[in-house]
């Protein structure tokens, strides 16, 4: 059996697979079949090991980190949403299901949401995750590259905007609504409904462009 071995001059982590990264400037972790192996800015390495429902079929292939919290964010997708603490050296599940259509930090990384295929938003404070606000709420599907400028949607993937369809600043949440000719901007602590901005034309994505300001629920944004 193949594996992979990642190490520095005194310890050394094997595993049989590894796929998926993230890092934060104080700690790196690599999605692997056993678990997460964990590095950190003093070259220490290990590995925190797989919790019940976590396996070699189903493992943290996909993990997300920010540089303002400590956790990390990890998918595996027939299991649900783990997090990941690199301080205490353990995972545990925030959200079960195989239902989850994207997942992201807002823009200053003090919340994780995640959306999923019944368009219900959950909302997790990003350093306990903890869940403090859920909401179903109307939003226009994903595009298929197919129905779409193919080169702009893999603009978009290149540029790691997770969702084509929802974007974050620091305090708002925007939604393309399934008209595609308004985003409804909700605060993110809350899911309250705050403003609608209406476009011109339908447009088949939105995607963050500029920097948040405290306070601003117009805030720069753009549209395709």
């Amino acid at each position: 059996m193949l594996t992979e071995t990642l190490f520095n001059d005194v310890e050394t982590v094997e595993v049989t697979m590894i796929h998926g990264n993230a890092s934060n400037g104080k700690y790196g972790v690599f999605g692997a079949t056993e678990g997460v192996v964990l590095v950190d800015d003093q070259d220490n390495i290990e590995l925190i090991k797989n919790v019940e429902g976590l396996n070699a079929e189903s493992w943290l292939s996909h993990i997300h980190g920010h540089d303002n919290t400590d956790l990390f964010f990890g998918n595996a997708s027939q299991v649900g949403v783990f997090k990941v603490d690199p301080v205490s050296k353990t995972m545990a599940k925030i959200y079960s299901g195989d239902d989850v259509i994207n997942e992201m930090f807002n823009f200053n990384g003090e919340y994780y949401i995640i959306h999923t295929s019944d368009n219900k938003i959950r909302v997790f404070d990003a350093h306990n995750g903890n869940e403090i606000a859920s909401r179903v709420i109307e939003v226009a599907n994903i595009p298929k590259l197919s129905q779409t400028n193919g080169r702009e949607m893999a603009e978009l993937m290149e540029a790691d905007e997770p969702n084509p369809v929802l974007v974050t600043s620091d305090k708002f949440l925007y939604v393309l609504a399934p008209n595609r000719t308004q985003i409804k901007v909700l605060e993110i602590a809350s899911l309250k409904h705050v403003h609608t901005i209406e476009l011109p034309t339908a447009v088949d994505s939105i995607v963050k462009n500029g920097f948040s300001m405290e306070g601003d629920q117009n805030s720069d944004h753009n549209h395709g």
